[in-house]
């Protein structure tokens, strides 16, 4: 379900992307220069910042790495960022790798941490960022488009999943923790603690978990349940550029101690109490039920059993002659005064008795 609620989040920056460089004011901007559309197309990122609210900077950048205009969010407050405090971003990974793309490719960093003047942005504030080269009418390269997706709409899904008795980690590649159990484990690749892993943690288990694309497996430590999450877009799986290839996934893993399985079992649930209960419950009611049955079945066969001692009794007791036959006349029953009227031997009464 993380998974799930992961990619359908990420999947709304293909969209945003596609109506953005497809826009006419854009490409009219691109082809002319006009300082007048530069202006409305600044407006128009305003405007589309502060409608998703998706993305922490929108900006658009010459071949130099120049950012000819910028829309910073501002925690919900957009505002178009002033010439005198335009960057050049010439020397940043994500501009190297976006400006060497063609046309319709996409550039997609990795979860990390902003930075701003060379320097991470504190608070932290981890991005996506989102590139793609911007071409004319006539197919010439003018500058690259590059947008920064705000990871903690992404994270946020696991901030709430450490309210559940099962909380969920995030993993990039590498294995280190962009969402763990514990704050002080995170973005410690970019903190410059490279011990702060889950391989460093657990390294029998990282070998399988970077390994396999799903699984769940049982150690000395605990229980591990694991997927993998990708950020593809549905516009670059066709070029997709290889160079950032194994950068487009992350580990979601869910870890229960050992000596926390049996807390969670389900007889120790109050769910599982209820339904435990009533299992037993039903079970005493046919327990009940079949001892009836039985019960009853040994008193019928006890009364039938004085019944037939009693009428045999009977039997014996008179000086008639009483005989009970099938309908072929055969005798069945015969007290000792028949036996003495008919000699000892059984005989056919048919012939002398009307059977209906």
């Amino acid at each position: 379900m993380v998974k799930e609620r992961v990619t359908r989040g990420l999947a709304v920056v293909d969209t945003d992307i596609r109506v953005i460089v497809n826009m006419p004011l854009f490409q009219e901007y691109v082809n002319s220069g006009d300082p007048v559309l530069k202006t409305k197309l600044e407006h128009y990122f305003l405007n589309f910042s502060n409608e998703t609210k998706r993305y922490d900077q929108m900006r658009y950048l010459d071949l130099n790495g120049h950012e000819v205009f910028r829309v910073n969010y501002n925690d919900g407050y957009p505002d178009i960022v002033p010439a005198n405090l335009l960057q050049n971003k010439k020397d940043r990974y994500y501009f190297i790798n976006t400006v060497k793309l063609n046309q319709n490719e996409i550039f997609i960093s990795p979860l990390d941490l902003n930075m701003e003047f060379g320097k991470l942005e504190v608070p932290f504030k981890p991005v996506i960022r989102y590139g793609t080269p911007i071409f004319d009418k006539n197919k010439h390269k003018k500058g690259i488009l590059l947008v920064n997706y705000l990871g903690s709409k992404l994270l946020k899904i696991f901030r709430e999943e450490k309210q559940n008795s099962h909380p969920t980690m995030l993993l990039n590649r590498d294995g280190y923790w962009l969402s763990g159990l514990n704050p002080e484990d995170e973005w410690g690749f970019m903190l410059g603690n490279n011990n702060r892993t889950f391989e460093h943690d657990f390294p029998q288990e990282w070998k399988i978990l970077s390994n396999a694309e799903q699984g769940a497996l049982v150690t000395e430590d605990g229980l591990f349940v694991f997927t993998t999450a990708y950020h593809l877009s549905n516009w670059h799986k066709v070029q997709l550029n290889p160079a950032m290839e194994d950068n487009y996934y992350w580990k979601i893993v869910s870890f229960i101690p050992n000596d926390a399985l049996l807390v969670n079992t389900i007889y120790n649930q109050p769910l599982g109490k209820i339904l435990l209960g009533i299992i037993y419950l039903l079970l005493a009611l046919a327990s009940f039920y079949v001892a009836r049955v039985i019960i009853n079945r040994r008193q019928v066969t006890m009364a039938l059993h004085d019944s037939s001692a009693r009428v045999l009794s009977i039997l014996n007791a008179v000086s008639e002659g009483i005989h009970g036959v099938d309908l072929n006349g055969n005798i069945m029953i015969e007290n000792p005064a028949s036996i003495r009227m008919l000699g000892g031997k059984k005989k056919k009464l048919l012939a002398n008795l009307h059977i209906k």
